[in-house]
């Protein structure tokens, strides 16, 4: 008997040894009971119609929260601002200049580590280096940090879009991808972080002091950087940025 359940721990260990754990630190939305909706404000463009679409359909795929759209809003100036709203998470579209980075997922967290507003920027300055197969890949990547995901091992198979390799085959969450949500949400919160009006402090006029930095690079050479600083208001936000490719 004993024999056998150590072989069973030894069994998930090893499982969760070779896929690796890749939640985001503690990072995650607030809720009281499973599964939840989160608002999602559409502020894309047409010609990223089926990429945004396909990601909230994949990630609501998991047993834990369901991506609705309840707004949109495409105006330029509003692409352009894309200010983020309490409760909720906006995605969107805009040539943001020569910035260096393709994509960036910041999330707004109170001192349980709890999200209570998000928003991901496509940057269409380097609209040209847009494959559909890339462009599929990059916002299910930046749907999943908003999530409270970090960074798969490019070497998981099945491959995911949580990894840093931009493949066509790793356009799409994996399973165990939705293994790691049921563990990051494997509990309930006394309050709600994303219903509109819930926690936080809104989104400030910037970043105070800066807190913390760092640079990675995944197996396939694609950079990234992280930062996170202190809100005026209160509470933290931290900013995933994914670098254009050097060409």
């Amino acid at each position: 008997m004993f024999k056998f359940k150590y072989l069973v721990y030894a069994l998930l260990f090893f499982s969760t040894a070779v896929m690796g754990y890749h939640a985001w630190d503690d990072h995650h939305w607030a809720s009281m009971s499973k599964p939840f909706t989160l608002q999602i404000i559409d502020s894309m463009t047409d010609d990223w119609d089926y990429p945004f679409n396909e990601s909230l359909v994949l990630w609501s795929q998991s047993s834990i929260f369901d991506l609705a759209i309840t707004s949109a809003d495409d105006k330029t100036k509003t692409r352009e601002n894309c200010k983020m709203k309490k409760g909720q998470l906006r995605i969107c579209n805009f040539d943001y200049g020569e910035t260096g980075w393709w994509g960036q997922s910041w999330i707004d967290w109170d001192s349980n580590g709890h999200i209570y507003q998000s928003r991901i920027r496509i940057n269409e300055f380097y609209a040209d280096q847009f494959t559909f197969d890339n462009k599929n890949w990059l916002l299910c990547h930046e749907v999943g940090h908003s999530m409270g995901l970090w960074h798969a091992e490019e070497t998981d198979i099945p491959h995911t879009c949580m990894d840093l390799s931009e493949r066509a085959e790793s356009s799409t969450p994996n399973d165990h991808d939705f293994e790691e949500l049921e563990l990051i949400y494997n509990h309930n919160d006394s309050y709600d972080s994303y219903t509109p009006g819930g926690m936080g402090s809104g989104m400030g006029s910037g970043m105070g002091n800066s807190q913390s930095s760092g640079m990675g690079m995944g197996n396939g050479k694609r950079k990234f950087r992280t930062e996170t600083a202190e809100l005026p208001g209160g509470g933290m936000r931290t900013i995933h940025t994914l670098l254009a490719p050097a060409l």
